[in-house]
């Protein structure tokens, strides 16, 4: 869970622990695409308009995808899980999510 915003605080890993929400990028409906278990904790949920997160959550910093280096971090999970197994798949609809047959 949370593949993405893990991707994104791999960027900022002084943000690591901190409440945080994966924003849709620029041009797209200001949604809240994720959020880190200490932002939900307080009330933040994938879906909800980022206008809702300041006043659930003062302190949350939204912090944009990156989906270059998200491909890039699967690549290289999936080429980690593959040379535990060679049945390896991806769930397409659970982007960081990957089954694997032992």
């Amino acid at each position: 869970p949370h593949f993405a915003l893990r991707v994104a605080v791999l960027a900022r890993p002084d943000l690591d622990g901190a409440p945080l929400v994966l924003a849709a990028p620029p041009g797209a409906r200001p949604l809240v695409l994720d959020a880190s278990p200490e932002a939900a904790a307080r009330g933040v949920r994938p879906g909800m308009g980022l206008r809702e997160v300041p006043l659930l959550c003062p302190d949350a910093t939204a912090l944009p995808p990156h989906p270059a280096r998200e491909a890039a971090a699967a690549e290289r999970v999936l080429a980690g899980l593959a040379a535990l197994s060679a049945a390896v798949e991806a769930d397409a609809e659970r982007p960081g999510h990957w089954y694997v047959d032992l």
